[in-house]
């Protein structure tokens, strides 16, 4: 199955839950793939910014989830909020793949595979690797994640449900953005990194997580598809999740007062990785790379350096215009009350005083 014939089953599988048109993205280079489905219908002004926030890590476990992860979810990992995996490897085709370390909260999902290859394979040929058809549920059969060609491949949507209202009951697509990024760290050996948002839905509070895929696709020519191997086998997981990771609880802030704006503010959140604040009629804000979070303390927490899904601006079909975007605060360094620094078209700031929701 080409991308093509993958965009196409996911367009339709979206459009059964929404009669409006959905976007869906693909970028690649070399040994990273991000791939996102965007849900707001309408049109789109502005994605992610990157930036980084002068706040320093210690190499405890700092590289442990890849350069796509969040510095949120590195701040995280700094406070242990980790799970290291002791599982056996599992082979097919000379390729023996295990789950490394996991992190499950409700704005990201990370997990590392460590892969190693018998000597036929030349390992920098490998870092174009992608576990094509990954999907994750959880205990109760509940979707945490999946690949688009995951999603694609189950074909049997149209049968379980014959009408639109049966398939958005019964049959749930994961509409969060991921990438995927290889790196070498043996003769022999990789490690995959697959980083996870959940926009718009939170990840689950998840006891137990099923890991299955079947293919591995090697990229290794972008103009001729079929010079990109793909080796097949059964590669299944299960993973037990600690407590601290699903018994988390959102922290919730509301608005003080705002300086410079009248915007509604629909919901501002904090979890274990990071801070999102959603907000509408925003005609006359922009997207930038100078946006932050201020804790009392003084220190700043900017946007999370990621083009995955972690912030939009848009207009609705109702041409309600609306902003959400994803700082790297994170519980371990909040404060009761904050600050959120944003920026009008015409660069004049804006400041949003909230309070911890008791």
């Amino acid at each position: 199955m080409n991308d093509k014939e993958i965009f196409e089953k996911v367009k339709m599988k979206i459009a059964i839950f929404n009669n409006e048109e959905r976007n869906i993205t693909v970028e690649k280079n070399e040994n990273k793939i991000g791939k996102s489905i965007g849900i707001v219908a309408g049109i789109i002004l502005s994605t992610t910014v990157l930036a980084t926030t002068g706040i320093t890590l210690t190499k405890k476990y700092a590289d442990k989830f890849g350069n796509n992860s969040s510095q949120g979810v590195q701040i995280a990992v700094e406070n242990d909020y980790i799970e290291k995996v002791n599982m056996e490897h599992q082979t097919s085709e000379g390729i023996d793949i295990s789950v490394d370390y996991f992190l499950l909260d409700d704005a990201n999902f990370d997990i590392v595979f460590d892969i190693k290859f018998d000597e036929k394979y030349n390992v920098n040929e490998m870092l174009g690797l992608e576990l094509v058809d990954l999907k994750v549920v959880d205990e109760t059969g509940k979707k945490v994640f999946a690949t688009m060609e995951a999603e694609a491949e189950e074909d049997n949507i149209e049968e379980l449900y014959k009408d639109k209202e049966g398939s958005k009951n019964n049959y749930k697509l994961y509409f969060g953005g991921y990438s995927n990024e290889n790196k070498i760290v043996g003769e022999h050996e990789i490690k995959n990194y697959v980083t996870a948002t959940g926009n718009p839905v939170n990840f689950p509070n998840s006891k137990k997580l099923i890991v299955t895929f079947s293919k591995i696709k090697v990229t290794k020519n972008m103009e001729n598809p079929n010079e990109n191997p793909i080796y097949n086998g059964q590669w299944k997981f299960e993973l037990d999740v600690p407590e601290k990771m699903y018994s988390r609880e959102i922290v919730y802030y509301k608005a003080k007062n705002i300086t410079g704006g009248d915007y509604i503010i629909e919901k501002a959140q904090l979890s274990n990785t990071a801070f999102k604040i959603y907000l509408s009629k925003t005609e006359d804000l922009q997207m930038s790379n100078e946006e932050y979070v201020e804790t009392t303390n003084g220190k700043k927490f900017y946007i999370s350096q990621r083009n995955d899904g972690d912030g939009e601006l848009s207009i609705g079909n109702d041409r309600n215009s609306k902003y959400y975007n994803t700082f790297n605060l994170t519980k371990f360094d909040a404060t009761e009350n904050l600050k959120v620094h944003l920026f009008k078209n015409n660069g004049q700031e804006v400041i949003i005083e909230m309070e911890k929701v008791k």
